[in-house]
Parts: C-alpha cells; sequence; structure tokens
C-alpha cells in the first residue's frame, strides 16, 4: 500500500495513539483526512479532547460537521458528558448546536443549566423549544417553575405533552392540581401514563387514591411500581398494609428503599416493628402484671398513643408509686391537660426529685405559672445539665427578663450549641437588637433549619429588606408550610407582585385564617 493509502494512513495512526505518540498519530490522521478518509477528522477531534486542545477541538468538530458529522459529534458530547468532561462536551453541543441539531441544543441548554448558567440555559431550551422539540419544552417549563412563572410554565408544559413529551405531560399534571384544575390534572398525568411513564401512572393513582377509588389507585401505583417507581412502592405500601397486606406491604416498601426512597425505610421499620409488637405487647403486659416498673411504663406508652388515655394514666400512676421518673413526667402531662395542676406540679416534683430531665423541664414550667421565678430557674438548670436543650432556652428568657443580657445569651448559646430550635431563634433576636446583623442572621438561618416558623419568617423579612426576592419568598414559604399567618401573607404579597394572583389569593386565605388582618379585596 502507498503511504498515501487513507486507510493505512488511519492504521498508522491507530497504533501511534495506542503508543502515547500523540503528535504523531494527529498528523497521521490528518494525512488520512486529506486522502479522503470519511471518518478521519473525527480521530482528529479524538485526539484534540485527548490533549485538551479546546481550540483543536472547535476547528475538527466544525470541520467534521462540514462534511456530515454532525450526529457523530453530538454523540462525542453525549460521550463526554457522562464521562464528566462537561467543558469538552459542551464544544462538541455547541457545534452540533450551530448546525442545527435540536438534540444538541436541548443538552446544551441541560450543560448549561447544571454549570448555573442559567440565562443561556434558557436561550438553549426556548431554541430548540421554537424547533418543535418537547424534551426542551419541558426543560424550560421546569426552569420557569423554579423562578415562579407559573403561567410560562404551564404553557411550555402544554407544548411538551402535546409534543408526544411524557415528562412535560406529568409535569404538567402536577402543576394543575396545585393549581387546583383536578380535571385538567387528571388528563395530563393520563397522557403522560398512555405513553408509558411512571410518573404519568403516579400520578393517576395519587388522584384516585385522593378521589377514594382504592382499587383504581392500587392498579397505577402497580403499574407506576413495575417502572421502578420508589414513591410509588412507597405509597402502595401504605395502601396495601391499609387493606390487611401485610406481606405485600412490606415486599412494596422494601422495592421502594432499594430505590432509594429514605421515608420508606422508617415506614418499613415500623411495619417491621408492628408486626413483632403483638408478641411484645403481650409480653409487657404480663410483665406490668407482676409489678414491673419499666413494664408498667412502657405499656402506658402505648396505651396512650392508641388512645386508651385512661388506662394509660393508671398505668403511670402504678410506675409512678414504684418510683419510675419518666412515668411520673408522663402523669404530671396527663394530669395537666386534664385540668389538675396542683397534682400535675407534685407529679413533676417527683420526677425531678429522681432526676429526670424533662420531669425537671415541666416542673419549672409548672413553678414559673405558679410565681416561683426562683425555684423555676433553678428547675431549668438541672434539667438543662440533663441533656434538654429547651432548658437553656427558659434559662435565657428569665435572665433576660431580668435585664441580665450577658447571661440570657450564654443560656441561648448553649442551647443553641445543643441543637435547640428556641433557643437558636431568642438567639437571633437578641443579637439583632445588639447590631450584630450578621449574627442574628446565622442563628436565624439555624432556628429555620430546625423547623422554626419565625425563625424563617423574620429570615425573609432580611432577604426582603435586601431586594433578594427569590430566597425571600423561599423563606416566606417555608414559614407559611409551618402555619405562619405573617409569613403567608408575606408570600401573597410577593407573588401577587409577580401576577400570580391565585396562588396569591391562596396565600392571603391562609393569613386571614390564622387571624391576620387581610384587606377584603385581596382575598
Amino acid at each position: 500500500m502507498s503511504v498515501s493509502d487513507p486507510n493505512e494512513l488511519m492504521v498508522n495512526g491507530t497504533t501511534l495513539e495506542q503508543a502515547g505518540d500523540l503528535a504523531a498519530a494527529e498528523a497521521a490522521f490528518r494525512a488520512a483526512d486529506v486522502a479522503g478518509h470519511d471518518g478521519a477528522i473525527l480521530a482528529v477531534a479524538r485526539i484534540c479532547i485527548t490533549r485538551d486542545d479546546e481550540e483543536g477541538m472547535r476547528r475538527s468538530f466544525a470541520a467534521a460537521i462540514d462534511r456530515g458529522h454532525v450526529t457523530a459529534i453530538f454523540n462525542t458530547g453525549v460521550i463526554l458528558a457522562r464521562e464528566g468532561n462537561s467543558s469538552a462536551a459542551e464544544l462538541a453541543y455547541r457545534a452540533a448546536d450551530a448546525a442545527g441539531f435540536v438534540d444538541a441544543t436541548c443538552n446544551l441548554g441541560l450543560l448549561l443549566e447544571r454549570k448555573g448558567d442559567l440565562e443561556a440555559a434558557e436561550d438553549a431550551y426556548r431554541r430548540a423549544d421554537a424547533l418543535g422539540d418537547g424534551m426542551s419544552a419541558c426543560y424550560l417549563g421546569m426552569l420557569l417553575e423554579a423562578r415562579w412563572d407559573i403561567e410560562g410554565a404551564q404553557a411550555a408544559f402544554e407544548r411538551a405533552s402535546e409534543r408526544g413529551d411524557s415528562q412535560g405531560a406529568s409535569r404538567l399534571g402536577s402543576l394543575l392540581e396545585d393549581r387546583g384544575d383536578l380535571a385538567g390534572a387528571e388528563r395530563a398525568h393520563q397522557r403522560s401514563a398512555d405513553l408509558g411513564d411512571a410518573w404519568g401512572f403516579y400520578g393517576v393513582a395519587s388522584l384516585r387514591f385522593r378521589q377514594g377509588d382504592t382499587e383504581a389507585a392500587e392498579r397505577a401505583f402497580r403499574e407506576a411500581d413495575s417502572r421502578d417507581h420508589g414513591p410509588a412502592a412507597h405509597d402502595l405500601g401504605i395502601l396495601l398494609y391499609k387493606k390487611g397486606d401485610v406481606a405485600g406491604a412490606l415486599a412494596a416498601l422494601s422495592r421502594a428503599v432499594e430505590r432509594g426512597n429514605e421515608e420508606s425505610l422508617e415506614a418499613l421499620e415500623a411495619l417491621r416493628a408492628a408486626e413483632g409488637g403483638l408478641q411484645h405487647r403481650k409480653e409487657l403486659e404480663a410483665f406490668a402484671s407482676a409489678g414491673d416498673a419499666e413494664a408498667l411504663y412502657e405499656l402506658a406508652c402505648q396505651q396512650e398513643a392508641d388512645g386508651a388515655l385512661t388506662e394509660a394514666e393508671r398505668g403511670y400512676a402504678r410506675a409512678d408509686g414504684l418510683g419510675h421518673p419518666a412515668a411520673a413526667w408522663r402523669l404530671g402531662v396527663m394530669l395537666a391537660e386534664r385540668g389538675q395542676p396542683d397534682a400535675s406540679l407534685e407529679a413533676y416534683r417527683r420526677a425531678d426529685d429522681r432526676g429526670d430531665a424533662m420531669g425537671a423541664f415541666n416542673h419549672g414550667i409548672a413553678l414559673a405559672h405558679a410565681g416561683q421565678i426562683d425555684a423555676a430557674l433553678a428547675a431549668y438548670e438541672r434539667s438543662e445539665d440533663r441533656g434538654c436543650a429547651d432548658a437553656a432556652t427558659l434559662i435565657g428568657n428569665v435572665l433576660e427578663d431580668r435585664g441580665d443580657t450577658a447571661g440570657a445569651l450564654a443560656a441561648h448559646r448553649r442551647g443553641d450549641a445543643k441543637g435547640g430550635m428556641a433557643s437558636a431563634y431568642h438567639l437571633a433576636l437578641m443579637l439583632q437588637e445588639s447590631g450584630d446583623h450578621a449574627g442574628a442572621e446565622a442563628a436565624y438561618v439555624r432556628a429555620d433549619e430546625r423547623g422554626s416558623a419565625a425563625g424563617a419568617f423574620n429570615l425573609g423579612l432580611i432577604y426582603f429588606q435586601r431586594d433578594e426576592i427569590a430566597k425571600a419568598l423561599e423563606a416566606f414559604a417555608r414559614a407559611d408550610d409551618r402555619g405562619h399567618a405573617g409569613g403567608a401573607n408575606n408570600l401573597g404579597v410577593i407573588l401577587l407582585n409577580r401576577g400570580e394572583r391565585d396562588l396569591a389569593r391562596s396565600a392571603f386565605r391562609r393569613a386571614s385564617e390564622r387571624g391576620y388582618a387581610v384587606a377584603p379585596e385581596l382575598l
């Protein structure tokens, strides 16, 4: 063969590439390209990728596309993305995108979105959407929904659904559910299911279950479960358990756990515990009958959880009589709930005297209600020493009321360090009042992360005052979810300013129901 034979040049280039001589390999591949080998330019591109030669990649990708290899360049981008070489993948996608290859435009948008360049990602999605790509319309809708452009998101999901994108149809169903259009949601979920999408079946199942049609719900859950859908397996397990099919429930929840559904693990363990619980309950009853204090207490806890309050109180009283610390505390709680403060105080005192942390905590609260603040403070201190983080909050509140700012701050810091939600919130209030705004914000963040509605609300105010509207909206939404009236109102204000009138009206209604004074025209 002649040295100008394109096939021989390709073989030589491959041999040199495998030997690690990339410069010589590239020269051979370029010679093969000049000699007319159709795939040689792709080999040149491969060498440029290996050498991380961005300019070489751009030129070789463009040359390959000029010769009709646009699909190959797109596939190269897919492989590079899977390998984690996002910069090279982006170059490949951009080259194929420039040639009008719509799948590359969509993938380019995904890559840019993952990089955090949302503006460029949206531009790519819109260009692919304009060319009729269903998947890009879906991704555009998800981007718009994330920034609360609900009308734009719905329109994008509708286009995706019309073009046969199953994920877009499912997303449309979920969005319509949130907007209260259950009939439209059902149609969208069913379209997604008809296209074979697991989320579509799951959406249908959830609606059917809400409507009380458990047989249809079970069928749809099973369809989604058969497509390896974790949440569907979880909900199927719960449904089967309620039907009395314990074995089926255990199997479904196990599948959900295998698929990474975190909440299913707790449900599975609870179900397994319940199966073994019947035998344990019988053993407890036998030991309780024999006068075992721990058995009496544990049995009373189960009876209280089951709603058998008379039996539970009787069990706590018997265990308390045998010197059980926590039983005295729980008895005190039940007596307080029945309006017997004096008897409750004595029960708390017994629990406290026996070294129970919660007994000391509630003993302190009862003493404070009786006006015995010094004694209450001492009880709180004993409770904190025994590990109760919330006791530090009450210590801080007492010291703050007495004007001991340093002592109050120290107490709230201790409670915050132990993970106390209320301590973090009160610490934030004190720091904010002292002018330490950075420290206050950090404490509000911790309180919010621990579930504080007021913490989320005050954090939202900070963001709003800084004109960080997206973060403020999220914080007010968390406060609203936790039942905060002001959070619901402020969420409504932001949504109204964004033109989301239906969602804003719903938020204002929640605020009004929680006692917030909302202008009638906003409801």
